[in-house]
């Protein structure tokens, strides 16, 4: 079995976004206990998981933006697993304008320590989330759910148990999230060397 408790897996969800360009966030999970059934119902939980963390993200996505796949990697391991569709989602929901491809939404959660801190750039959204110059109350506070959601131990479907945090590759440790915060305004994500950031 490549998956045990205590794993840390970097899981990329990847979704379209009008015109063709990749959006992907990745997230990293503590796995706290594991289905007992094996590889295949761990790999569905996981799955499940980062699905039901964007439900509330879907309800303000651009009707053209399209869920691609899911694909998890385990931290510290040569165990990889080939991409895996979402279960549940597939488009998002809001018939409006789109904003253009690179206007995000920047998402920063803090974990008490002072040079680990997770970025999750949040785009794909339309007009309608988009008043006088910032992203609208509700847009905001549907992403501080989903993110709090992401911080949350959660035991899924087949009973693997795991909380999401944010890991840091210059110490190979995992960190918990202490806090959310919404950035206000448009953020464009820059290019990063590579393996730095999350």
């Amino acid at each position: 079995m490549a998956f045990e408790a205590q794993d840390v897996v970097r899981v990329s969800a990847r979704l379209s976004l009008p015109g063709g360009q990749d959006l992907v966030n990745v997230y990293h999970f503590a796995l706290q206990q594991v289905a007992p059934g094996g590889d295949d119902d761990v790999l569905a939980d996981i799955v499940e998981r980062v699905d039901n963390m964007h439900g509330n993200y879907q309800a303000n996505l651009s009707n053209d933006v399209d869920f691609q796949d899911i694909t998890v990697y385990i931290e510290g391991k040569d165990d990889s697993f080939p991409p895996q569709a979402w279960p549940v989602k597939t488009n998002g929901s809001d018939t409006g304008e789109n904003l253009p491809a690179g206007v995000a939404m920047l998402c920063l959660l803090s974990t008490g320590k002072k040079r680990v801190v997770g970025r999750k750039y949040m785009g794909g959204f339309t007009e309608a989330v988009w008043s006088d110059g910032d992203w609208t109350q509700g847009v905001k506070d549907q992403l501080e759910i989903m993110m709090g959601a992401f911080a949350t131990v959660v035991t899924l479907t087949n009973g693997t148990e795991m909380v999401g945090g944010i890991w840091s590759a210059a110490t190979t440790t995992f960190n918990l999230i202490t806090g959310v915060r919404i950035q206000a305004g448009a953020r464009y994500q820059r290019r990063r060397r590579l393996g730095a950031g999350s």
